[in-house]
């Protein structure tokens, strides 16, 4: 059994569907699970979808026409005129996500968000689906939802392992004939009441080492449009090279500090299973790409640059100049966790907490407010977070070139 995970640029079109399905085409024969992300930005489209549902904006019909148009005129280019049954299925996923939009909700924004932006991968799925079974292969459509359970914490879901492992196991236990290909979903789940919920944004990676773990797949495949891993972005570093092999500690050291090549959540499944993953290109499939594993020892890095932009300093201050204590930074740190903010980069002094954080304005401005209680509160926005991981001193002084730093650990 094998795991591939093909992210939105990889579909967002007929054509890289077409492409998706060639690079399916050469595994036929193996045991496949094939988890499928929105197709090409769709999911910042049903975002504004559901921020129109909320707000209760006069363009919420024309942004679901206009998200309806796109999948429609795709799956035209790819399905035979004479199969109906794709196009049906389209328009049932329409029609339920339509009775959704009529309706009041009074649930809360988090929970709104997970039953709309969802889906997409619905919608990209069915069409992917439906253009492998017309092209012979031997594919079954499976709905996430009914597989990965969660808690009910919406937008960033727990998966409920035990739960999760027992759905996956029989599902695919009573499927398994003749070396069938799984096609479902990444990023949804729901919970046991059958709640959407989602894994956090860009989840789809995710999905893939659930299913990996609990299958003890041979391998993950995450196809992307780079060659592989890369020492930075290279849309903002041309000088950025391919990394051939790296361990899972320093892999998820970049994705935590920022790095997009992989969810933060996708590597601890395979470690714990030691599942290698690959990094490959669906542009030039033939490419091994890099690989992911346990390592006994550091293959020797470049520096790896990683930027994370829009992020908010803030300092918390004593009031009354006594120290910041462990009394304090338990309350400051529980008021974080409530606030459901995670901490980018900090750094204590005797009077002040500094962090860094994600610039969410729902949740910045409640924590403040808050913090404000008991401290004196400084905020500083519109912030790059620059990690350097294997750094010396050349790229350091090229990093900071032009900048202001604000703040530094080294």
């Amino acid at each position: 059994m094998k795991v591939f995970k093909f992210g939105g640029a990889s579909v967002n079109s007929a054509e890289a569907i077409r492409n998706v399905a060639r690079i399916v085409q050469r595994h036929k024969n193996e045991s496949l699970v094939v988890v499928v992300s929105a197709m090409g930005k769709m999911t910042n489209y049903f975002e504004l979808l559901n921020s129109y549902y909320i707000e209760k904006s006069d363009q919420l019909s024309s942004q679901l026409k206009s998200i309806r148009k796109f999948h429609e005129e795709v799956l035209d280019q790819l399905i035979e005129s004479e199969d109906n049954r794709a196009h049906k299925i389209l328009d049932h996923i329409f029609v339920d996500l339509q009775l959704f939009l009529d309706t009041n909700s009074s649930e809360s924004y988090d929970l709104i968000y997970d039953r709309i932006v969802g889906y997409g991968e619905m919608l990209s799925t069915t069409i992917i689906y439906s253009f492998l079974e017309q092209e012979g292969l031997n594919v079954k459509w499976i709905d996430a939802k009914d597989l990965i359970k969660t808690d009910e914490h919406h937008r960033e879901a727990n998966v409920l392992w035990d739960e999760t492992k027992e759905k996956i196991k029989e599902q695919l236990r009573m499927d398994d004939s003749g070396h069938p290909i799984y096609i479902t979903q990444g990023f949804i789940s729901a919970t046991m009441e059958g709640v959407a919920t989602t894994l956090g944004r860009e989840g789809s990676d995710y999905t893939a080492s659930i299913f990996a773990n609990i299958l003890d797949a041979e391998e993950v495949i995450i196809w992307k449009d780079v060659p592989g891993i890369m020492s930075a972005d290279p849309k903002i570093f041309p000088d950025a090279i391919k990394i051939e092999e790296i361990s899972f500690y320093d892999a998820i050291e970049m994705t935590y500090y920022g790095a997009k090549i992989l969810h933060p959540k996708t590597l601890k499944p395979l470690y714990d299973k030691e599942i290698p993953l690959k990094v490959r290109s669906f542009l030039d499939p033939e490419k091994e790409g890099t690989i992911v594993r346990r390592m006994k020892k550091d293959p020797g890095l470049p520096p790896i640059r990683i930027i994370k932009t829009d992020q908010v300093l803030i300092s918390v201050i004593s009031k009354d100049f006594s120290f910041i204590t462990e009394q304090n930074l338990s309350l400051i740190y529980a008021t974080f966790a409530e606030a459901d903010v995670k901490l980018n980069m900090l750094q204590n002094a005797a009077i002040s907490f500094t962090v860094s954080i994600d610039n969410d304005p729902g949740k910045v401005d409640a924590l403040v407010e808050t913090l404000k209680n008991n401290f004196r509160v400084l905020i500083n926005d519109d912030l790059e977070l620059i990690t350097i991981r294997h750094y010396d001193d050349a790229t350091v002084d090229q990093m900071i070139k032009g900048r202001e730093v604000i703040l530094e650990q080294k």
